[in-house]
């Protein structure tokens, strides 16, 4: 007879480490993943018991039940979508399916849920598993707070928060890919800030130095932490140069151009330098680390070729493009540019792309979707979202010497919270609309897309 049993609660999105290595699961497993001797969740309102021989002791885990009204997953937005099978892809083990969920630590933090299509909470990792997807990305940002500590926001994606999120999507079986910004904020094209940790540094070789020990030291942790990292991402959307403006210090910081010497303009010296810096300091962690570089003109052939014709010299990995249609334009241009680019035989991932599932406005969100003007030519529904993934994924796979290598969602899962927003509490969520996941957090038909081209739904 067990000397007692203890009960303990905890979150979706939580977990809770076992006090001991020696135990067994008397019942509940199958809701449950253990890994690293530590449990997560998948479904709300169930238990695991287990037994700890050495003390005689019992410990029951449970989540609270948590279901939504009938009337909140019904509707147009919840309907089948309706996909073909993709022999191809079910035939491609190493394609990279992902999602970006760089802000869905701060969406929890705000309070939000995530269900299925049933209405049930569930995880959102282990949805994201049964959909298809095989890879989360994640941002990082060197040190996203001010001199006071006070976050920026728009996820707050640090290396600590990059590790809590990358911890329990590899405990689902998702595979890592970090995408080091090399700034305390968002980079972009228009916005390449040197970190505020490095701004006193006065010379290209010091920068290329600390970015490579700001890289190596990172993904470091992931390993010490038990997260093997398969991909990494040198700089976002460099399409115009890494690190070539002062730092950010706050909101209404001005952006202002960086020395010549130490400006990594595209193309330049040091530009090429800082590169070899991070490839070569990531595979010095691990040598199967795939190294990508990443810009934002994947429905612009021109421009690509240029870039990728001018660092064709370094040792990277895979050619990663950002393609939204409703910003660049129509899928047409996209396969153009994708097919000009297989000259340079490496792999190509489109890096960032996604779709709108609705017109409707939430009070907590804005919409960067609804301003643009490209090509809107998919149905703004969950079947556009679909289609337009399936389309994507189908001009890759049609690529030559399998160089097609994969497609990302990005930020499927931002919900809009308040204090969720892309620039901290005063800020909304811009991305919500284009979630694969109601703005309730109800699964939407269409993440199921890659699991559906393979016919490989897990119910």
């Amino acid at each position: 007879m067990a000397e007692f049993i203890e009960e303990i609660f905890i979150e979706m999105h939580g977990h809770w480490t076992l006090p001991s290595k020696n135990f067994e699961v008397l019942e509940g497993e199958k809701d449950f993943i253990i890994k690293d001797n530590t449990v997560y969740p998948v479904y709300s309102g169930k238990s695991i018991l287990f037994y700890f021989p050495e003390n005689n002791k019992h410990i029951l885990i449970k989540t609270h039940a948590d279901v939504l009204p009938s009337e909140k997953f019904t509707g147009n937005l919840f309907e089948p979508v309706k996909i073909e099978f993709s022999e191809k892809l079910a035939n491609r083990n190493n394609f990279i399916k992902a999602a970006d969920i760089s802000s869905i630590y701060e969406v929890f933090r705000c309070g939000g849920k995530f269900y299925n299509e049933n209405g049930e909470a569930e995880n959102v990792f282990s949805m994201l598993k049964r959909g298809g997807f095989n890879t989360v990305r994640l941002r990082l940002w060197n040190k996203p707070c001010d001199e006071n500590g006070t976050p920026y926001g728009g996820g707050n994606s640090d290396l600590q928060r990059n590790l809590e999120i990358a911890k329990i999507a590899y405990a689902f079986g998702l595979d890592i890919m970090v995408d080091f910004h090399y700034s305390d904020f968002w980079a972009d094209p228009a916005n390449q800030r040197i970190p505020s940790e490095w701004a006193h540094l006065r010379s290209s070789d010091s920068i290329a130095k600390a970015l490579g020990e700001f890289t190596r030291n990172s993904l470091s942790e992931f390993y010490k932490n038990g997260i093997k990292v398969r991909y990494v991402q040198i700089g976002n959307e460099i399409t115009n140069g890494l690190i070539t403006q002062q730092a950010f210090y706050g909101k209404n910081s001005k952006t202002k151009k960086l020395k010549r010497s130490i400006r990594g303009n595209f193309g330049s010296r040091n530009f090429k330098k800082y590169l070899k810096s991070g490839i070569e300091n990531a595979k010095s962690v691990d040598k199967d680390i795939l190294t990508v570089i990443h810009i934002d003109t994947g429905a612009n052939a021109k421009r690509s070729l240029k870039f990728f014709g001018k660092i064709k010299q370094l040792n990277f990995d895979i050619i990663g493009l950002s393609y939204y249609p409703f910003f660049h334009g129509n899928i047409n241009l996209m396969k153009e540019t994708v097919t000009k680019l297989v000259k340079f035989n490496k792999p190509i991932l489109i890096a960032e792309t996604s779709y709108a599932f609705t017109e409707d406005s939430h009070p907590e969100a804005m919409s960067v979707f609804s301003g643009a003007r490209g090509d809107k030519s998919y149905s703004i529904s969950p079947q556009g979202q679909a289609d337009l993934l399936w389309s994507i994924t189908n001009v890759l796979l049609d690529l030559p010497r399998n160089i097609g290598r994969g497609v990302c969602w990005w930020e499927p899962c931002w919900l809009p919270f308040k204090g969720a927003g892309w620039s901290g509490e005063g800020t909304k969520p811009s991305w919500s609309d284009q979630a694969l996941f109601s703005y309730d957090g109800v699964k939407l038909p269409s993440l199921d897309t890659f699991a559906l081209m393979e016919r490989k739904m897990i119910l």
